[in-house]
């Protein structure tokens, strides 16, 4: 999967959204591929 997001946006999206992420490394796939459905066009 290659993400086509902002790390930074999405790792706030997810903390808003009540998902657990560090405060840095990579993103687990689920919360990149949600992040991408909840901002799809």
């Amino acid at each position: 999967m290659e993400f086509q997001g902002s790390w930074g946006s999405s790792r706030r999206w997810a903390r808003d959204n009540g998902l657990d992420v560090s405060d840095r490394g990579r993103l687990r796939p689920e919360i990149l591929l949600a992040y991408e459905r909840a901002h799809e066009g």
